[in-house]
């Protein structure tokens, strides 16, 4: 049965169930009172709020990730033009040594290339960047969207955390709410075994 029907087929029978004298007086029988029936719905609604949380945790691990991807690709289109300029100042300025590895090629893997960059922002002469026209001003910028990057990346870590951590409670209150059902269904029928039209009403099929 698939979740969706599972979960609707739980409120319409307890629902019903707690909403009808008749059916809960014979469910009483058994030992399912108001009491025990509120507590099944109380697992519905659990695992109801699960699912939102989950649904919500899930939207916001992906905007992180979005927001992310746009920053870093924005610090890399910057990092390239002014990897591509450091190059070429170093080539022209004897009184300036390459002491960044300046003609490696850029990094691709994006742990690597992040590390690149932060020693790159690092230790750059900020009066060689200037004299090729990359102000101070833009290398500030720059510094700061780093920042941005590191502390986007720490929030997608921390938002894929939590939609992991909710799809696991998720799935153990979805699985507590099915055995309490199955206990539930095997006790409706035998209260219920007389009563065709009240198990139909609790959305149990009866066999004609």
């Amino acid at each position: 049965m698939k979740q969706n029907s599972f979960i609707k087929q739980v409120y319409v029978a307890l629902t019903n169930a707690l909403n009808s004298p008749e059916i809960l007086a014979l469910l009483q029988a058994f030992g399912y009172d108001e009491k025990k029936l509120q507590a099944g719905l109380k697992q519905y609604d659990n695992l109801e709020q699960l699912k939102q949380q989950q649904y919500l945790a899930d939207l916001e691990a992906k905007t992180a990730s979005q927001t992310l991807q746009t920053a870093r690709q924005q610090l890399i289109t910057v990092f390239q033009m002014h990897l591509d300029t450091a190059r070429l100042a170093y080539k022209r300025e004897a009184d300036y040594t390459d002491t960044l590895s300046l003609v490696q090629s850029r990094s691709k893997t994006v742990p690597d290339l992040l590390a690149q960059v932060k020693k790159f922002y690092a230790n750059i002469p900020v009066a060689l960047m200037e004299k090729y026209h990359v102000p101070q001003k833009e290398l500030n910028e720059t510094n700061k969207l780093i920042q941005q990057v590191m502390e986007l990346e720490a929030l997608q870590r921390r938002t894929q955390a939590q939609v992991q951590d909710l799809t696991q409670m998720r799935k153990a209150a979805m699985a507590e709410l099915k055995d309490w059902m199955k206990t539930f269904y095997t006790v409706a029928k035998l209260a219920l075994r007389e009563h065709p039209q009240q198990l139909e009403a609790l959305d149990i099929i009866v066999p004609s």
